[in-house]
């Protein structure tokens, strides 16, 4: 849910540019195999970007997970502390991630950066803090 609802914001954003969520999709595949191949390799290039997505929501919702097991507060407040997690996700992601990604020059700048990080704070750390307090 966590990677549907970042491929769906993203896609928002985007598609008042006339890019559809197809094409949005093969850009977490860039940083896997290259802006280049992401490019060519058509409608893999999506399915991989999609599985980079899910991967990434699944490792986000871990360390959510880990981090509410150790300081409770987190599990109290799952809004506050998840728009918290989610400016930590983004800064991870745009300044560690990426620039070690096939793709460093994929980061983002002027309004896609503000897109993004409004999008970590309002959507996906809230996102994973309510999902890190489901059992199991």
């Amino acid at each position: 849910a966590v990677a549907l609802l970042d491929l769906a914001a993203c896609a928002a954003y985007w598609s008042v540019q006339g890019v559809d969520w197809v094409q949005v999709s093969r850009g977490p595949a860039a940083w896997v195999v290259g802006t280049d191949a992401a490019h060519t390799m058509g409608p893999w290039a999506s399915l991989l970007g999609l599985g980079v997505l899910y991967c990434l929501a699944a490792a986000e919702l871990a360390g959510y997970r880990w981090l509410a097991l150790r300081v409770h507060r987190l599990a109290r407040q799952p809004v506050r502390c998840g728009m918290l997690y989610g400016a930590f996700a983004f800064a991870v992601l745009d300044r560690i991630f990426l620039p070690l990604s096939a793709a460093p020059d994929a980061g983002a700048d002027g309004a896609w950066f503000i897109a993004l990080l409004l999008i970590y704070v309002l959507a996906i750390g809230p996102a994973c803090a309510l999902f890190a307090r489901q059992p199991g």
